[in-house]
C-alpha cells in the first residue's frame, strides 16, 4: 500500500493533512481576525492549531503563503454568496447590492474575515497585493457591469474607469470604517446606503444613464 493511501485512526495520509491544513487556516484565521498581524506567527498558529510547525511546512512554506491562503478562502465564500443572492435577469442596481451585501453580511457574522480582507492587509505585503489584486479586479467587473447595463464602451466613456475604482476603494474604506466602529449603522444600512453611493457614481460617469 503506498504511503498516501495507509490509514491511520480510520483516515487515509490524506485526509489528515487536510484537517491539519484546516486547523492551520482556521488558527491563522482566529489570530489575524482578532488578535492583529503583529501577533501572527509561524509559531503561534501551531500553538491555537496544536500542532507542530512540521505540520505547518506541510501545508505552508511560510506564515506569508498561509495569509493569503485565508484572504483567498474569504473571497472564494464572499463570491458563492455573490452568486447566490445575483436574481435571474437582475439589473445593475441588483448585481451591485449582492456584491455589497455579501461582504457586508459574512462580516457581520464573523468580523474575523471582515479584520483579515479589509484591516490586517496592511501588516502583511503579499497579503496587502492580494488585496489590491482583489479590489482591481472588483473595479474592473463593475465596469463591465455597468458597460453592459447601460451599452457604452468603457473605451470611449473614460470617468467609467474611474468610477469603478471609487467603487472598489470606496468599499474598503467603508469596511475598515464599519469595523473600527467609526460608522455607527446596522449592516442592511450600510448595504442600502453603499449601493445607492455606487450606482450614482457609475451612473455620474454615463451621461445617458438616466434612459439605459
Amino acid at each position: 500500500m503506498a504511503p498516501s493511501a495507509r490509514v491511520y485512526a480510520g483516515m487515509a495520509a490524506e485526509e489528515r493533512r487536510a484537517r491539519r491544513r484546516a486547523r492551520l487556516l482556521e488558527a491563522g484565521l482566529e489570530l489575524l481576525g482578532t488578535k492583529g498581524a503583529q501577533a501572527t506567527s509561524v509559531t503561534a498558529v501551531c500553538r491555537l492549531a496544536r500542532l507542530t510547525p512540521r505540520y505547518f511546512y506541510e501545508s505552508f512554506r511560510d506564515l506569508d503563503e498561509l495569509l493569503v491562503a485565508i484572504f483567498d478562502a474569504i473571497v472564494a465564500e464572499v463570491t458563492e454568496e455573490v452568486r447566490a443572492r445575483i436574481p435571474e435577469g437582475g439589473d445593475m442596481r441588483s448585481t451591485v447590492r449582492a456584491n455589497i451585501a455579501a461582504w457586508v453580511e459574512i462580516t457581520a457574522r464573523d468580523r474575523r474575515k471582515g479584520r483579515v480582507a479589509f484591516v490586517e492587509a496592511l501588516g502583511s505585503e503579499p497579503l496587502m497585493r492580494r488585496r489590491l489584486e482583489t479590489s482591481r479586479r472588483f473595479a474592473d467587473l463593475t465596469v463591465e457591469l455597468a458597460s453592459t447595463f447601460y451599452g457604452v464602451s468603457a473605451r470611449e466613456t473614460p470617468g467609467l474607469e474611474v468610477a469603478g475604482l471609487v467603487v472598489a476603494g470606496g468599499l474598503i474604506e467603508t469596511m475598515v470604517e464599519w469595523l473600527e466602529g467609526g460608522l455607527s449603522r446596522a449592516p442592511e444600512d450600510v448595504i442600502e446606503d453603499f449601493t445607492n453611493a455606487c450606482v450614482a457614481s457609475l451612473e455620474a460617469a454615463i451621461p445617458q444613464a438616466a434612459s439605459p
